[in-house]
Order: C-alpha cells, then sequence, then structure tokens
C-alpha cells in the first residue's frame, strides 16, 4: 500500500465554536481530499491576554522554553486531525510585530509535529495575507514545498496605518510560494495587474454535487432569494432597490423575497438588512435569515425561483455557482468572477447597480417570458466545478508542486 503524501494546511479562516460557518468551504475541501491525502491542520487563535504573555516571555527568556496554550477544543475540524494555539495580539504593536507573534506559535506547533515522526511533504496555505506569510516562514525554515490558494483579493482602508506593511506581506506571500492557485481568470488578472512576480493557475472552486442537488421543490409563491455577509461590496441597497422596483413601480406583489445573512457580528449588522427593508418600504415581503448551518442552505436555494447577486465584486461568487448547481437561474452583476460561472444558459448578467435591469429580469422570469431549464443549469457548472473537476485539479497541482 502506497503511503499518503503528508499535507499541512494552514487555513487564514476555520470552522470555530465561536464562528462554526466562517472556513466552512476550506474545512469541506480539505475532507474532500482526506482519502488520497494524509492532512493535518494547524489554525491558531487570538486570545493570549498580557499576563500570561508576558509570563510566557519571561519563562522563554530564563529556561529557553516556549510555552502555548492549546486551542484545540475551540476548533470544529470533524475527522480532520487539526491544532492550533492562542496568541497574544494587540492594537499597541505594530502589524509586523503581531504578525511575528503569530507566527512563532505556527512554527513552534509544526516543529512539535515533526520532533513527534510527521513532517509534511507539502504545505498547502489558505489566503496570502495571513496564512500565507506564515506558510512562506515554515516553508524556508524546514525547506517544504509550498501551494497557496488564493480565493481574495484585498481592500484596503487608506486611513489604515497598517496598510503598506499589509500590501508588502500580501506581495512576499504570493511571491515566495512555489504554486499559486486562484479560484477564478478575473483574480488571476488582477493579481497579475498588480506587476506581482507570479503567474497563478486557476483551480475554480468546489460545489458539492450530492448537497446542491435538483432535488427539492420551489415555493407555491414566487420566491426571490439572496444570500451573504453585510457590507458594501455585496451592494445590498441595489438589491433592495430592484425589489421597490417590483413592487412599487412594476406592482408585482405575489412575491416572496428571503434573504440569508451568513455572519452576524453584532447588533448593527443584525439591524442592517431590516432597515433596508423599511428604507425601501418592502418590509411585509421580506423573510431574514441569520447565520444559517451550512448544510441547511440548500434548502434555501430549492425553495425559490430565482437567485440574485448585486455584489461590486466577487472573486469567484460560490453562492452563485450553489444556486446553478440546484438548476436555478441566476440574475447577477458583471462583479468579476462571476463571468466563469453565468451565461446565457444558465442565468442573466447585468451591469453593476443597475436595480432596474435586475427588477426586469425577475418579472421576464416571474412571467415565463425568459424560461432555463434546470437540467441544462446544473450541467452547465457540474463539468467544471463539480467533485471530480475539482479533485483533479487540486491533487495535480499538489502532485507537480512535489516533484
Amino acid at each position: 500500500m502506497v503511503e499518503k503524501k503528508k499535507i499541512l494546511l494552514l487555513p487564514s479562516y476555520w470552522p470555530t465554536r465561536r464562528a462554526p460557518v466562517v472556513g466552512a468551504q476550506v474545512y469541506e475541501q480539505t475532507e474532500l481530499l482526506s482519502d488520497e491525502f494524509d492532512y493535518r491542520i494547524i489554525f491558531c487563535l487570538p486570545g493570549m491576554g498580557w499576563k500570561r504573555y508576558f509570563l510566557y516571555t519571561l519563562v522563554r527568556i530564563f529556561t529557553g522554553k516556549r510555552l502555548f496554550t492549546s486551542c484545540e477544543d475551540e476548533l470544529l475540524s470533524g475527522s480532520l486531525r487539526s491544532t492550533g494555539a492562542y496568541f497574544f495580539q494587540s492594537k499597541s504593536l505594530s502589524y509586523k510585530k503581531n504578525r511575528r507573534i503569530e507566527e512563532k506559535a505556527y512554527e513552534f506547533l509544526l516543529r512539535k509535529m515533526i520532533k513527534e515522526g510527521w513532517k509534511p511533504d507539502l504545505i498547502h496555505a489558505r489566503t496570502a495575507e495571513y496564512a500565507g506569510v506564515y506558510a512562506v516562514k515554515l516553508s524556508k525554515v524546514f525547506t517544504i514545498p509550498l501551494v497557496l490558494t488564493e480565493n481574495t483579493l484585498m481592500i484596503l482602508n487608506e486611513n489604515n496605518e497598517f496598510v503598506p506593511d499589509r500590501i508588502r506581506s500580501y506581495q512576499y506571500a504570493l511571491e515566495n510560494a512555489d504554486e499559486v492557485l486562484v479560484v477564478s481568470n478575473y483574480l488571476k488578472a488582477e493579481i497579475m495587474a498588480n506587476n506581482f512576480d507570479v503567474h497563478p493557475t486557476v483551480i475554480g472552486n468546489w460545489v458539492n454535487e450530492k448537497k446542491f442537488s435538483l432535488n427539492g421543490s420551489a415555493n407555491k409563491v414566487f420566491t426571490i432569494f439572496s444570500i451573504g455577509t453585510i457590507g458594501f461590496i455585496k451592494d445590498w441597497v441595489t438589491f433592495f432597490r430592484a425589489i421597490h422596483c417590483l413592487v412599487h413601480e412594476k406592482k408585482l406583489t405575489d412575491i416572496r423575497v428571503v434573504i440569508a445573512v451568513t455572519q452576524v457580528y453584532d447588533k448593527e449588522s443584525r439591524d442592517f438588512i431590516p432597515a433596508l427593508c423599511q428604507q425601501f418600504a418592502v418590509k411585509e415581503f421580506c423573510e431574514i435569515r441569520y447565520e444559517i448551518p451550512r448544510d441547511q442552505i440548500s434548502s434555501l436555494f430549492h425553495d425559490c425561483h430565482v437567485f440574485i447577486s448585486t455584489s461590486i465584486r466577487e472573486t469567484f461568487g460560490i453562492a452563485t455557482c450553489e444556486a446553478a448547481f440546484c438548476g436555478k437561474p441566476v440574475i447577477a452583476t458583471m462583479n468579476g468572477g462571476i463571468l466563469d460561472i453565468i451565461n446565457a444558459e444558465n442565468g442573466v448578467l447585468v451591469n453593476i447597480s443597475d436595480y432596474q435591469a435586475i427588477a426586469d429580469a425577475i418579472v421576464k422570469i416571474k412571467n415565463k417570458e425568459l424560461v432555463f431549464d434546470p437540467i441544462a443549469i446544473r450541467n452547465s457548472v457540474l463539468g467544471k466545478f463539480g467533485t471530480a473537476a475539482f479533485k483533479e485539479r487540486l491533487a495535480s497541482a499538489y502532485i507537480k508542486t512535489m516533484k
């Protein structure tokens, strides 16, 4: 029996007890290939206070031993083997200093793994700015090849004093990985347009065709569905302008609008969507769901007649792809990554912020002026982003990098 190659995964986001949905996609993709590769995960969390940090620093100075407090009980890793530690972080320290402290936690844990007899054949980092930076350091210190998957593109607040350091760390990780994988042609173009010395390979994303299937029936009432985080990039204002246009201008009142908010940070984020419902006078038509577990999201796609994405920018657009897997037509803004997914066979593309075009397309779908075949919609994405295709692309990238 051939021994599995050992892969150390360093994710920037991973499901935890406090945030079970965050990083769920990374977990699912890792689990998908766990039969073929021997994975271990290191994921560290902020949470060490000043007193413990000073105590551990003194111990290190006087004894040479480095101490860490485990955070393994907080990680939701299922059958995957994961380890982690709490690290110290403070706003009073520089960006570089905070990153170095966190980096030491990862280095300590990998040294412990190697000492116990498990040395990875490959490191796989998920996103550049955090995990990618630590992964580059570990790759160099322990002479282990590195694959980096990038699915985000940094949006930097110019008033943030750490912006130059963040840009440099992002660039450093991308340029020092042995292989860079990206989720869309749009993201590849954006990275290369920054003149970084890197030539990424487009790997796409994975949608579980068993979970996101054609099985399920739509609600009796014509249902419009959208899902996403709270943030200006998702452009919820355009979404609600389109719904307002449907109700108050086109007099389309026999509709139901379901909005799923994937993550709630505080009262302000919880109240954001209800406030827009009120502002655009469509509250009576809207149902809001918060932090739906991943295993229940497919039922929301099955329940709808059309999925809407009004994002200003998406590096991929996983929800639109999941909708297509469920055979649902998608109306989306031309936000970048969406161009790898949506075409005339499975949906309608409109200009960014064009709420009128979104409303018009919804009316045409509802009135059956525009008809899509659910099977054709699903088949348009299955061959590109289904299990077999994704596993082959990622496994090939691993093997290529380990040679």
